[in-house]
């Protein structure tokens, strides 16, 4: 008897019939974690969050204050109901076993992402050897499984991407090294769950993936990621990697399409400035399975020189498998300061692969910044922002899909904004 909801959870479930095309913020809320729980100091630093359904999801964060205490991951169940949003209870989860964890990229690597059985799994590099947990959830109780070591699964520069195939609990996982990639299997059985971890996958030359923390991949079937390639500024490739295959391989590419001339695009504006980082080392997937998405998504901001506002314009080029040509948005201008190549974290919201939303972070107005991009227009536009007056941590903010009609932006340590189409 599997744990936690059933498998149909994933589906759509009861829908509100959220349009996310339409969506500006206006019926958003935003909630104080601490204020959730009634208490202060409960998360030091947040990590990604996952749902179990339309109304249960957990969010990690990093708790344990002062000099010399050994840090944990620590989960925050959060409910929503009626679009109000209540934590029920904080869980202690994997311990890091340092007092140093967080604070820098390298030591936040990790994920949550849904099984087949309708729990979630916790995986977190850089911390005690059993860094690897099944979290099931059973009405408002939350209960975080016996850790157990899966490797270097989770972390170790290990994890930049991971997907689940439909129907199954085998995980692609796309490395932060770029042109590596390999296949998890997990068993999933409460305090007894483990994981089996493929042979490396390594796909031409790291060089070639310049781009590679720019690129939100799609899938052309279960077992082939669709990526992009790119050495320079000036252009980006549509490639394939197959997860069935081990060792190395070339990277394949599609008939017919050419590449996406960024340069043609910026040449208005002082040439390119550079796709954006997609920063987070730890966080959870941007849509649930590997047949939810077959689009790959860059998005780009201009140069510096020209007209002077290259690096005030944002861009996007889509690629889905099989077309003759990548769709490419209108460029915009950010209502405020630059665009800078800073933590971009987003999702696919909605029950298709229609309407993204990607933040993030604009160091030079103080700013955190929400998009939004609409694939079947190819319509990109600027949806809020939110000013703090002060420097941001870079890798605090965190946007996850909440069920299929609503989203969950995490940021500047202790804030949740539900988002609401």
């Amino acid at each position: 008897m599997p744990l936690g909801f059933s498998k149909s959870i994933f589906s759509k479930g009861a829908s509100t019939g959220a349009n996310w095309a339409a969506w500006d913020g206006s019926n958003d809320s935003t909630y104080d974690i601490d204020t959730l729980h009634g208490v202060s100091n409960t998360t030091e630093q947040w990590l990604g969050f996952c749902s179990f359904s339309d109304t249960h999801g957990i969010a990690a964060s990093i708790s344990g204050h002062g000099s010399g205490t050994e840090k944990t991951i620590t989960y925050h169940v959060l409910k929503n109901t009626s679009d109000t949003v209540t934590a029920t209870s904080r869980v202690t989860g994997i311990s890091t076993g340092s007092n140093s964890y967080g604070g820098t990229a390298n030591h936040q690597r990790g994920f949550l992402v849904p099984t087949n059985g309708g729990n979630i799994l916790s995986s977190w590099g850089n911390s005690a050897s059993n860094d690897t947990q099944l979290v099931s959830i059973s009405g408002d109780t939350l209960t975080a499984h016996t850790a157990f070591n899966a490797g270097s699964l989770g972390g170790d520069s290990r994890t930049n991407f991971i997907f689940r195939r439909p129907g199954t609990n085998v995980f692609n996982i796309l490395t932060d090294g770029g042109n590596r990639a390999y296949k998890m299997t997990l068993t999933e059985n409460g305090n007894s769950s483990s994981a089996a971890i493929g042979a490396d996958i390594i796909v031409g030359s790291n060089s070639d993936f310049y781009y590679k923390g720019r690129t939100f991949p799609g899938h052309v079937d279960a077992n082939t990621m669709l990526m992009s390639t790119g050495t320079d500024n000036s252009a980006i490739q549509p490639i394939k990697i197959e997860f069935d295959e081990t060792g190395s391989q070339t990277a394949g590419t599609f008939s017919g399409p050419p590449n996406a001339n960024l340069a043609g695009v910026w040449s208005d504006y002082g040439g390119v400035g550079s796709g954006i980082d997609q920063s987070p080392y730890s966080g959870q997937p941007p849509y649930p399975t590997t047949d939810f998405n077959d689009t790959m998504l860059f998005f780009s901001h201009g140069g510096g020189g020209g007209d002077g506002n290259g690096s005030k314009k944002l861009h996007c080029f889509a690629y889905k498998a099989g077309e003759a040509n990548f769709s490419s948005s209108n460029t915009i201008t950010v209502s405020a300061g630059t665009v800078s190549d800073l933590h971009m974290t987003g999702c696919f919201v909605g029950p298709d692969n229609d309407v993204f939303l990607m933040s993030i972070i604009q160091a030079a107005t103080d700013s955190l910044v929400v998009f939004k991009y609409i694939l079947s227009t190819n319509t990109l536009s600027e949806v809020f922002r939110i000013a703090k007056g002060s420097d941001w941590n870079i890798e605090q903010a965190r946007l996850a899909r909440w069920g299929d009609d609503r989203a969950v932006l995490f940021y500047d340590d202790d804030k949740i904004r539900l988002l609401t189409a």
